[in-house]
This record gives C-alpha cells, structure tokens and sequence, in this order.
C-alpha cells in the first residue's frame, strides 16, 4: 500500500512543479515585452 502512496505523490510533486515552471516562464515572456517596450518607448520619447 506505501508503494502507491509514494508514486502518487512524486507524480503530483513532478505535475506541481511543471505547472510552476509554466508560469515562471510565462512571466519572464512578460517581463521581455515590458522591457522591449521601455526600450523602443523610449527611442520614440514615450515615458
């Protein structure tokens, strides 16, 4: 019965974690078209 338990949590740890990185790189895209943004706003003389 252990066996099962430990398999089901190292899946839902792994599933937890992919799930985490999804997001992290999500809000990194995020973050580069905001500093894109700045960057060529500022070329054109936008705050």
């Amino acid at each position: 019965m252990r066996h099962p338990v430990r398999a089901t949590v190292t899946w839902l740890t792994e599933w937890w974690r992919q799930r985490a990185i999804g997001y992290i790189q999500a809000e990194r895209r995020e973050l580069e078209n905001v500093f894109a943004l700045l960057v060529l706003g500022s070329f054109v003389g936008l705050p």
